[in-house]
């Protein structure tokens, strides 16, 4: 489902260069849970954005499904992410002045039909959120937060969820709590690429990349 091949990102700044990927070939089958561990500043957010399609390569392609993400114009790249990527950040990246339905509804790329906004309300329930659905998200835990950021990323039944450090801010309970919601989404046949510096989605995953450096160093 996604294929990289010689993947290199280098950030080029003042006169200096650093280089975040070097060189990152790996594959991920549709329906895998893949974990991709490495110590701070490793390139694990780089490559989570570069599989997304958020930022271009300086050199290697990209496939998911098939197509090379950055052959696609921007428009394109944007609803093939809209329709088939879900995200989850460690920062959650809510809008603080929407309350808990419109922040899943963010995702849904124009007008909701009453279709989706039942959706979303069912994503809510699902996970534990429907009594707060008029709070915003100032108002909840970090886990509450971060199992919104997990309902928003699932509204529109992505094929795949990328995930950047989701559980990095949160105490054992909710980490858990929030990793059990992406392992029932693997369960259900979509794929999870999740990017750590921690052990906590080990149990569920079917593979652990090791990522140092911007290199692959073991599958």
């Amino acid at each position: 489902m996604i294929r990289c091949v010689e993947v290199t990102k280098i950030f080029r700044k003042n006169g200096s260069e650093v280089t975040s990927l070097d060189r990152f070939t790996a594959e991920v089958a549709e329906g895998e849970f893949v974990a991709v561990r490495g110590p701070s500043g490793s390139g694990k957010t780089t490559l989570l954005l570069t599989l997304g399609g958020m930022q271009r390569p300086s050199a290697g392609t990209v496939q998911l499904g098939g197509r090379d993400l950055y052959a696609l114009s921007p428009s394109e790249r944007a609803k093939l992410r809209s329709s088939e990527i879900g995200f989850v950040f460690q920062m959650f990246h809510l809008v603080p002045y929407l309350d808990l339905l419109g922040n899943v509804l963010l995702a849904y790329p124009g007008k909701p039909s009453e279709a989706v906004r039942q959706r979303a309300a069912g994503l809510l329930d699902e996970l534990g959120l429907a009594k707060r659905g008029s709070h915003r998200p100032g108002e909840l835990s970090a886990g509450e937060r971060q199992r919104l950021a997990v309902a928003r990323a699932l509204l529109n039944r992505p094929k795949v969820i990328l995930a950047d450090e989701p559980t990095g801010n949160l105490d054992p309970e909710n980490a858990a709590e929030v990793i059990r919601h992406l392992a029932e989404f693997h369960r259900g046949g979509g794929t999870v690429v999740l990017v750590t510096h921690g052990t906590a989605a080990e149990t569920h995953a079917d593979r652990i990349l090791r990522l140092v450096q911007g290199r692959l160093l073991a599958d």
